[in-house]
């Protein structure tokens, strides 16, 4: 419980920084720009943290490593780095100000090392120092890019937005449901197996969602999305890869799938039909 109630209060943490940091600039724009952090970010724990196991998060929510450590991502890279971040920005920080802020995350992050609620296998935290750094300019340069937003900066952050909500979604209904999972032999913890599946597949799907909610969304286009989706997995649940629980079915998948797709379509009406267009 104890380890729950760290990375609580650094959700917290995060939270009262977007409440500080959001009405200092236009809504729109806001919610586009963390969007596309809080994807930048998914995309680095993919890579870091599920495929090469660089430290590991202990909030202590499940009984199982890897679904655990995705409490944990979620608290870290989808609420209190994306927060801060924005912060820097919106409050055009100056680079001593920046520098202290980064040297109180490092801190952070060696503290929860120290009361081991997180854990390093080979990452430093002076690495997560350097790419929190690199990042503040990298999202300078796409803010100003959504002021005028061409049809790759929408589609990138359409994108960014339909593979983290549809990443989230899955996970949390392996996690506490038990929906379903996957086995795919990439590693031989089975919900790891899950977890990198899951996510390696809605980075390739959500491609093709994002095409769809901005060049040809309608009544057919997701009727044949719908037929294709329950297609895959029929066939992903034949050879065995796709496991679904007695109580759920494949065509509930679709019908989730649909549900996002709809609420991406407003908001994608909403960040860039009336205001960044």
């Amino acid at each position: 419980m104890e380890n729950t109630i760290w990375y609580a209060i650094l959700g917290i943490i995060g939270y009262i920084m977007i409440r500080c940091t959001y009405k200092k600039t236009d809504l729109r724009q806001y919610i586009a720009l963390y969007i596309f952090t809080m994807g930048l970010a998914f995309f680095m724990e993919y890579f870091v943290l599920i495929l090469f196991d660089a430290y590991a998060y202990h909030p202590k929510v499940f009984g199982d490593n890897w679904f655990d450590n995705t409490v944990g991502s979620s608290m870290s890279q989808a609420l209190f780095i994306p927060s801060l971040l924005l912060l820097i920005i919106t409050f055009q920080l100056k680079l001593r100000r920046i520098l202290f802020i980064l040297f109180g995350v490092f801190l952070i992050e060696e503290f929860f090392t120290w009361i081991n609620i997180y854990e390093h296998y080979w990452w430093k935290s002076w690495y997560t120092f350097i790419i929190l750094f690199i990042s503040i300019y990298v999202l300078k340069m796409w803010r100003n890019l959504l002021k005028k937003p061409f049809s790759f900066t929408r589609f990138l952050t359409m994108y960014m937005a339909i593979t983290t909500c549809m990443q989230g979604l899955t996970i949390i209904s392996q996690a506490f449901f038990r929906t379903h999972y996957y086995t795919v032999g990439w590693f031989t913890e089975l919900s790891r197996d899950s977890v990198a599946f899951n996510t390696a597949y809605w980075m390739i799907y959500s491609l093709l969602l994002a095409a769809i909610v901005l060049y040809c969304f309608s009544f057919l286009a997701c009727s044949i999305l719908l037929v294709g989706d329950l297609s895959i997995n029929v066939i992903l649940e034949g050879a065995g890869v796709l496991h679904i629980n007695q109580f759920w079915h494949p065509a509930m998948l679709g019908i989730c799938l649909l549900l996002v797709l709809l609420m991406m379509k407003r908001l994608e009406a909403y960040l860039f039909c009336r205001i960044l267009k």
